[in-house]
């Protein structure tokens, strides 16, 4: 059986990286993209089992991503989750919303 891959928008190296590395430990394919418009691009060619946001280090991406997501039949059903400071609760609000 072959998986679908996960796909990760971060700015952070340090981040990419742990997330990657966790991920192919587990046997996923992952791919980290620092531009949602090659998000979202490879996704229509691919489609992931999940997409991880960075939604501090590239919040006006993240944002951008999940705009595209929402308004494509095709994308909205891919689950997205996304990470921030424990700081951020009103850009949390406003990405849930």
């Amino acid at each position: 059986m072959t998986l679908k891959p996960v796909y990760v928008l971060v700015k952070d190296l340090f981040f990419a990286t742990k997330i990657v590395k966790t991920a192919e430990a587990m046997g996923l394919e992952t791919r980290a993209f620092d531009s949602a418009d090659r998000l979202v691009q490879a996704s229509q060619g691919k489609e992931p089992a999940l997409v991880i946001l960075d939604c501090g280090g590239l919040e006006k991406e993240a944002f951008r991503l999940l705009d595209q997501f929402r308004s494509d039949a095709g994308l909205s059903r891919i689950p997205r989750i996304g990470y921030l400071s424990h700081t951020a609760q009103d850009q949390k609000r406003e990405m849930v919303g």
